[in-house]
């Protein structure tokens, strides 16, 4: 009898700083600089959001990575069509980031930018809602073509039934090729706490 391989479920959040996070979490007298110390209790990874990394400088990018835990990673989201400018500044905060990139969501209309993001960022794991079926493609939701890359990322205005939930984290595991994967939402804090729980009643870490 062979034991069943390990499988890795991790949830993030779109940004420490949007306020559905920042008030199901944050003291309201915390400082923000605190803020993202506070989400990485709460979670081992975060999608960065466009005006976020655009925003920061290089220094507070290369604080982002030195205040976390080795276990964390950033990934960086974009969502506008990028010019060479913003190539190069996306470039930039990743080689910031080093070893704690986890990869760049391309979404919205920047989704069509895979290869020329591809060839300013060498090396980077890249997803994309545009991508074919593959390790490039960026798994949003159930009916998105499969496989997909590990990562995935929905948008979930209120709290799904415990019974939806289970039925999209069951769709994304299912277009996996990988034994890790990452799942951000856009999603009331809450409904992280029963995605954890539904992930170790379908067997993931």
């Amino acid at each position: 009898m062979t034991d069943k391989p390990i499988r890795t479920l991790t949830f993030g959040a779109v940004g420490w700083n949007n306020p559905q996070v920042a008030n199901a979490l944050y003291p309201e007298d915390a400082p923000r600089a605190w803020w993202l110390p506070c989400y990485a209790s709460h979670f081992d990874t975060v999608l960065v959001p466009e005006a976020d990394w655009q925003a920061a400088a290089p220094e507070e990018v290369a604080r982002w990575r030195e205040e976390l835990p080795s276990q964390f990673w950033f990934y960086l989201l974009a969502e506008h069509a990028p010019d060479e400018a913003h190539l190069a500044q996306l470039a930039a905060v990743g080689k910031a980031l080093g070893e704690r990139l986890g990869g760049v969501v391309l979404a919205g209309v920047a989704a069509d930018a895979l290869p020329a993001a591809a060839q300013r960022l060498d090396g980077v794991a890249l997803f994309s809602t545009r991508a074919d079926a593959g390790g490039q493609r960026l798994w949003t939701g159930p009916g998105s073509p499969c496989p997909c890359g590990h990562a995935g990322l929905v948008d979930l205005e209120t709290s799904p039934s415990p019974r939806a939930l289970r039925e999209i984290l069951e769709a994304f595991l299912a277009c996996q090729q990988e034994p890790w994967s990452v799942l951000f939402m856009r999603a009331p804090v809450s409904t992280f706490d029963d995605a954890r729980v539904i992930g170790k009643l379908l067997g993931v870490t």
